[in-house]
C-alpha cells in the first residue's frame, strides 16, 4: 500500500475519535486532533486560533405560563453565576380598566428603597420620575387590564446587567408595548428604568401588578441568563 495512503487511513475519524461527542480539527498542517463535547450553554467558537467551545450563550433558567390568576412572577434563589439576566414577559391583570402597569423589586425588599423612570409614548409623550418608592414602578399603560379587548397581553423585556456584582447596586432598563383597543389612545408603549440604594448582588426579581391584585391566566414570564 502507498505510504501516504497508510498514513491517511491510521488517522481517519475513527482512529482520532475516542469518545462520544468528539469533533475533528486540524492542530496543525497534517494534523488532526479532537476536541471533546462541550457542557450545556457552551457555544462552538475559536480561542488562540483554533476551534473551542465558549461558555458565552443564552441560558433559560425559568419559564412560566400561569395556569390560574396569581399574585406575581416570583424568580427566587438566582445563581451569581451568570453575567446579566433578562425577564420577557407577556402580561395581563385583573385591573378593572383597559390597562394596567408593572412594579418590580429586587431581593424581596419592600422599604423605600427604589428609584425610577418612565417614557411613555401613546398619542404623545410624557416623562415621570419616582424617587424612594417601594418598587420601581411603570405606568398604567403597556399592560393589558381586565376590560382590554380579548386576547391582549402586553408584551415587554427587563435587563439586569452585571446582576451578581456585590460592588454594584442593581439597577434595570426595560422597554414594553400594550394594545387595548383598536382605537386611538389605546396602544402604549414605554421606556421604563430604575435602581436599588442597597450595594450588593440581585439573588431574587419580583413582577408585581402596579394597580390590580393578579396577574391573569395565560401571562407568561421567562428568565434568562447571560454567560
Amino acid at each position: 500500500m502507498n505510504a501516504h495512503v497508510r498514513d491517511n487511513f491510521n488517522v481517519t475519524a475513527p482512529a482520532v475519535m475516542t469518545t462520544l461527542g468528539d469533533t475533528i480539527y486540524a492542530s496543525a498542517a497534517n494534523t488532526p486532533a479532537r476536541i471533546p463535547i462541550g457542557t450545556t450553554g457552551q457555544t462552538w467558537g475559536v480561542a488562540g486560533g483554533i476551534p473551542a467551545w465558549n461558555v458565552y450563550g443564552i441560558t433559560v433558567i425559568t419559564h412560566s405560563v400561569l395556569a390560574a390568576p396569581a399574585a406575581s412572577f416570583d424568580f427566587t434563589s438566582i445563581s451569581g453565576s451568570y453575567k446579566h439576566l433578562e425577564i420577557i414577559f407577556s402580561l395581563r391583570t385583573d385591573r378593572a380598566a383597559t390597562n394596567d402597569g408593572l412594579n418590580v423589586r429586587i431581593n424581596n425588599d419592600s422599604g423605600n428603597n427604589y428609584d425610577s423612570n418612565v417614557l411613555l409614548v401613546t398619542t404623545s409623550a410624557s416623562v415621570s420620575e419616582g424617587i424612594a418608592q417601594s418598587s420601581m414602578t411603570s405606568q398604567n399603560a403597556g399592560i393589558a387590564g381586565a376590560n382590554a379587548q380579548a386576547g391582549d397581553f402586553g408584551g415587554g423585556r427587563l435587563l439586569f446587567p452585571d446582576y451578581a456584582n456585590a460592588n454594584h447596586k442593581p439597577v434595570m432598563i426595560g422597554t414594553f408595548w400594550g394594545r387595548y383597543a383598536n382605537s386611538t389612545g389605546n396602544i402604549s408603549g414605554q421606556l421604563f428604568g430604575g435602581g436599588h440604594r442597597t450595594t450588593g448582588a440581585l439573588t431574587r426579581i419580583t413582577l408585581l401588578p402596579n394597580t390590580g391584585s393578579n396577574f391573569a391566566v395565560n401571562s407568561t414570564a421567562t428568565l434568562l441568563a447571560y454567560n
